[in-house]
């Protein structure tokens, strides 16, 4: 929980670390605790981060969809300004 608080308060989404990876996870708090070492939680968090990121934006994909079914597709170029 701290994790997302942190997360959260730089502006990132969630995370949650799956199962599987708990083990991993572990590992690296003690990692860090032996050597200050952080390149295994970097891997974990971001891991995580992507899979929100994709989870998040698949729903918001899906939902927008479904609420304007009717409205044309239009595409703006990132160089277009409102």
């Amino acid at each position: 929980m701290i994790n997302n608080y942190l997360l959260i308060r730089e502006g990132y989404v969630p995370i949650n670390i799956k199962f599987i990876d708990r083990k991993n996870y572990y590992e690296a708090f003690q990692e860090f605790d032996r050597k200050g070492a952080t390149l295994i939680m970097e891997e974990i968090v971001g891991k995580a981060l992507t899979n929100s990121y994709h989870t998040r934006l698949a729903y918001l994909k899906a939902n927008e969809l479904s609420r304007w079914p009717n409205m044309p597709r239009t595409s703006v170029s990132p160089t277009q300004t409102c």
